[in-house]
């Protein structure tokens, strides 16, 4: 899962723009503050823990039992990180704009490298509708026939399909309610075709919180 200390940076920045700014609020030295963060909450005192939570608002049980939950969340649920938009049509160029959104704990625990990206596109639609959220376990690279996948064409240019693997190539193939959505082949054969790369396997998906009303 996500490591603690990155979870802890955000929400320092979130609720006051710096790690310098929270520790001339909290009077907590910054050195303290980068440990905690580094060091993912090991070896901190708890004297200095408790209140560090209680400023940020952080539950200070479930930080015992190892989990970084704000006061008043759904136990049930797990923050996990939201990296922005990957195509479901023409790959487009992955935009990382990080974020965080609750995904729930017995499938986070599951799949503890697992990330969010936002579907932008139509050509898998039938599975991952435009502006769901698919969550990528990143863990999984061997590609398996008929499984979907994020994947980054020459680096840098991402999309999201279901693939097939092929004797020396691979198959890119859409799950589209729109029939001008082709299979593409990729032949590793020719030096021109573009170079190919697993983020991981898709294994769930979810809707932003306002999806039916943003699609009105």
């Amino acid at each position: 899962m996500y490591k603690l200390g990155e979870r802890l940076n955000d929400i320092i920045e979130e609720k006051y723009g710096s790690v310098a700014e929270f520790a001339r609020v909290s009077k907590i030295p910054k050195t303290t503050i980068y440990n905690l963060i580094n060091r993912d909450f090991r070896g901190g005192n708890i004297n200095t823990i408790v209140p560090f939570c209680q400023l940020l608002g952080i539950d200070v049980d479930a930080l015992i039992g190892g989990t970084l939950r704000m006061k008043g969340e759904d136990p049930d649920y797990v923050d996990v990180p939201l990296y922005g938009r990957i195509a479901a049509g023409e790959p487009i160029e992955m935009i990382e704009d990080k974020e965080w959104f609750p995904v729930p704990r017995r499938i986070a625990e599951a799949h503890p490298n697992a990330i969010l990206l936002i579907v932008c596109g139509s050509s898998m639609d039938k599975v991952l509708p435009d502006r769901t959220y698919a969550l990528i376990d990143q863990n999984q690279i061997d590609v398996i026939n008929g499984q979907i996948y994020a994947l980054t064409i020459n680096g840098y240019d991402a999309t999201i399909k279901k693939l097939e693997k092929l004797n020396n190539g691979m198959r890119l193939i859409p799950v589209s309610s729109d029939p001008t959505y082709e299979v593409e082949v990729l032949d590793f054969n020719k030096p021109e075709t573009d170079k190919l790369r697993i983020i991981g396997r898709v294994i769930w998906m979810t809707s932003p919180f306002d999806y039916l009303t943003s699609a009105k």
